[in-house]
This record gives C-alpha cells, sequence and structure tokens, in this order.
C-alpha cells in the first residue's frame, strides 16, 4: 500500500507527514521516511519505550491512572487483607510498572527485562504482607513480565502488525 498512500499524499500537496503513536504507527512512520517523505514523528506510547526519545506523551497518563488506580484499590486490599497484583503497560519496557509502584508506593514492581523466580517472589510479598500493620501488599506486573524459565503471555489472533495480546501473567497455565 506505501506506493498508493505516497501517491495520494502528493496528490492532496501534503509535504510532511507528523505521525503521532507508538511501534506500530512510528513504524510505518519510518517506512514513510526511507521512501522520501518528509517526517517529524511524535512518540505517544504509554511504555514510553521508543529509542531515540526521554519521553513518550502517553507514559504520563499512564502512570497517573496506574497510581490513580493503586490508590483507589488500597483501601479494599487492606481491608479484606489481601495482595493485589496490578498488570500495567510493558511489552518490552518495564519503566510503567516500576514508576508506578514507586509513586504509589507499591511492595513491589515486576519488570519487562528481568525475568523473576514465582518462589522467591512469593515469599517477598508474604513478607511484604506481613510487615504491612494493616496486612496487605500490593504488587505492580508489566504486561510483558516473564517467570525465569518461561515466555511471555500471549493470546488471541495476531493484528494487522503481527501482534498478540499480551499480558495475563497471574492467569494458571501449565507452564507454572
Amino acid at each position: 500500500m506505501t506506493p498508493h498512500v505516497i501517491e495520494v499524499l502528493e496528490a492532496l500537496g501534503i509535504d510532511a507527514l507528523i505521525p503521532i503513536g507508538g511501534d506500530d504507527t512510528l513504524s510505518y512512520g519510518l517506512r514513510m521516511h526511507e521512501e522520501g517523505v518528509p517526517v517529524i514523528a511524535i512518540a505517544k506510547t504509554m511504555d514510553n519505550d521508543v529509542h531515540g526519545t526521554d519521553y513518550c506523551i502517553g507514559f504520563s497518563t499512564a502512570v497517573t491512572r496506574g497510581v490513580e488506580f493503586i490508590h483507589n484499590l488500597r483501601t479494599s486490599t487492606g481491608s479484606h487483607e489481601r495482595i493485589a497484583v496490578v498488570e500495567l503497560f510493558g511489552r518490552y519496557s518495564g519503566e510503567t510498572s516500576l514508576i508506578t509502584a514507586y509513586l504509589a508506593g507499591a511492595d513491589r514492581a515486576l519488570i519487562s527485562e528481568v525475568p523473576f523466580d514465582v518462589d522467591r517472589l512469593a515469599g517477598q510479598i508474604m513478607a511484604d504482607k506481613k510487615a504491612n500493620p494493616s496486612n496487605y501488599a500490593m504488587i505492580t506486573v508489566s504486561e510483558g513480565a516473564t517467570i525465569q524459565g518461561g515466555d511471555v503471555h500471549l493470546s488471541g489472533e495476531a493484528d494487522a502488525y503481527g501482534h498478540r495480546k499480551l499480558g495475563g501473567i497471574g492467569r494458571p497455565t501449565a507452564s507454572i
């Protein structure tokens, strides 16, 4: 479709593209740049993982909403003396989980870049729960987090860019 897109841009007299988006949008923006179309890309992904950028505009929204959600969840988690596991965006970057956990005061953060030992984590989170006077604990998990020796959790059919739905680290599987 790229040749057709270039024809349409020329027919409409569009001098440059300004794609605002994440991986898929910006990867096509790169393709258009490689075809000679002037491109000014604006990174909007919530994962904050676009190479060559320090900050993506969707990241702030993701972190803010995550912090609000965790604060709202804290009351019921504490009153029922539970462990809350909050899965957040972060296919290949754990920054959303890490920063949200820090700002919301969660006990632990699992990130995509570091596979975790489920037995060690269980011991740590139970110790966190016991150390809390209200007997509860909270943990954030990047959607791309993996158990040591395991794979990321994918489900559903691939989208137009070949991506399947990512996440579900809390769902029981045969590999655990």
